[in-house]
């Protein structure tokens, strides 16, 4: 359970830091009602007890971080919160205009996984050789290693269907394959339940197609080839974005991230 008195004090300083920055700020910043509204609604599903933790004001405070953030940048123009796509419904988080005309279109997603117990899912992966081969993912039963590896499959599987997610919307961008528009998602953790390293191993093997350092590699092929789905690679970049449990700031803002690279001969 999230504790109501340290929920109360990050929204207030979430409406002192960042919301009265966006609203400095907002001749560049398209759709900041909006914004701001998302905010609000989940402070009062939250206040009326809507739901039993913090988890939508979680992602909220993350996307006003997020647009603080860009338009923080040096080399922000502007920046348009939900703009649809082509007329239609579909919309992508973040549009960023840079100041040397470049387009570039961000996804956000907080990725926070309940507590549950996986081990006989853990016990099952081994046995059955599901983890990529020369890879060691060792956890302990007797220091939480249910719960730690219910968090890296779930972790995981986000990673992927937000980014199947995000690929059918850029097939609803027009100008997606102009040579100044690209594709960023931006993906949030609190820097517990999953970290920049595990990121870093889903990055290289969407780009590269399999990756010699990332567990989860051969498993993670072997349930798109079941579902007959396929990444598109469309998108050009994983950002790694970090904030601690009711920290009002982020911690970390790492894009393109990628894993260690080998030393070439």
């Amino acid at each position: 359970m999230d504790d109501p008195v340290l929920v109360a004090g990050l929204l207030d300083e979430v409406r002192v830091n960042t919301i009265s920055y966006l609203e400095k700020n907002d001749s560049r910043l398209t759709g900041l009602p909006r914004l701001v509204s998302g905010f609000e609604k989940a402070v009062r599903a939250w206040n009326e007890k809507q739901f039993p933790d913090a988890r939508q004001i979680t992602e909220t405070v993350n996307e006003l971080l997020i647009a603080k953030r860009f338009l923080q940048d040096p080399l922000c123009a502007s920046v348009s919160y939900e703009p649809s796509l082509n007329g239609s419904r579909k919309t992508i988080d973040f549009l960023f205009h840079t100041t040397e005309g470049n387009h570039i279109f961000y996804d956000a997603k907080t990725i926070h996984p309940e507590d549950k117990d996986a081990w006989a899912r853990y016990q099952r992966a081994m046995e059955r050789g599901w983890f990529t081969s020369g890879t060691h993912l060792m956890l302990d039963k007797k220091w939480e290693g249910g719960v730690l590896a219910h968090q890296q499959f779930a972790v995981r599987e986000k990673f992927r269907d937000h980014t199947l997610e995000f690929e059918e919307n850029i097939r609803n961008v027009s100008n997606r394959q102009d040579e100044h528009t690209y594709f960023r998602m931006v993906l949030c953790s609190d820097g517990f339940q999953w970290r920049k390293d595990h990121l870093e191993d889903f990055a290289d093997t969407y780009f590269t197609g399999g990756s010699s350092w990332d567990h989860f590699a051969k498993m993670e092929a072997h349930d798109l080839r079941e579902k007959g789905l396929s990444f598109e690679r469309t998108i050009h970049g994983f950002c790694y974005f970090e904030r601690g449990p009711r920290l009002p700031e982020l911690t970390a803002f790492d894009c393109d991230v990628r894993g260690p690279q080998l030393p070439k001969d």
